[in-house]
């Protein structure tokens, strides 16, 4: 049992489908085309937060689910990381070549199944009096199954707005949208906006099996928190 799921408090809970999500495991993705004779599915390695912070370094704008809208720099930066990451893949007929990467079409497979590996959705529940911390939820796929994790964080202070103006504010994921229908964005200054979420949190968040939280999920809850005008879930 890892030390995380040994805590009382800081345990992580299960979602509605009894999945924890694990940043530090290989995943499975499959692509969103359906094929007549069934799904071809891409086999990720864990991604690190170091490859991760070096992958937004990379892609400067924004980029729109789908691979319909993407940039030349982001393009770029998501294929390489879908080279490196995948390292199997099922579902071709045919006996798979040696060189099997470079069959794979960029835009219409590549780009959108790394689209689905990153893709996290940010909501928050309706503020309570009396709640000393802010809770925010987030949303991923796990193996292609939706998860739902748990975050505590302080309110933000004035000092914390400060800081986030040095940051340019642009959320990978959705703020108001369901996993299915989501846009991605790149969010810049990766490292930055996960060093702040370590700073405002108050307690390790529920829904990982291995306790860490992987750098974009902590992006996309920092983009949440300071974005104004934002949909509160119901």
């Amino acid at each position: 049992m890892s030390p995380e799921l040994e805590r009382e408090q800081d345990a992580p809970i299960k979602n509605q489908t009894g999945i924890l999500y694990d940043a530090d495991v290989k995943q499975q993705v499959a692509f969103d085309e359906q094929f007549d004779d069934g799904e071809v599915i891409c086999h990720y390695e864990s991604l690190s937060d170091e490859r991760f912070a070096q992958f937004t370094r990379e892609s400067k704008t924004k980029l729109v689910d789908g691979g319909e809208s993407v940039s030349i720099e982001n393009a770029q930066a998501l294929v390489d990381l879908w080279n490196e990451q995948v390292f199997d893949i099922e579902g071709i007929e045919g006996e798979k070549p040696i060189n099997w990467k470079d069959e794979i079409d960029d835009y219409k497979y590549k780009i959108p199944s790394m689209q689905a590996f990153l893709l996290v959705v940010v909501h928050a529940p309706k503020l309570v009096w009396g709640e000393t911390d802010k809770a925010v939820y987030t949303d991923a796929y796990f193996n292609g199954v939706a998860t739902t994790q748990k975050h505590f964080l302080r309110k933000t202070t004035i000092e914390d707005k400060k800081a986030m103006r040095r940051f340019q504010r642009i959320p990978l994921g959705s703020k108001s949208q369901g996993l299915e229908s989501a846009d991605i964005t790149i969010s810049s200054y990766a490292v930055e906006k996960g060093n702040l979420y370590d700073v405002m949190k108050t307690k390790y968040a529920e829904g990982y099996a291995s306790g860490r939280t992987p750098l974009w999920h902590k992006v996309a809850v920092i983009d949440f928190l300071f974005a104004a005008g934002l949909s509160q879930k119901k």
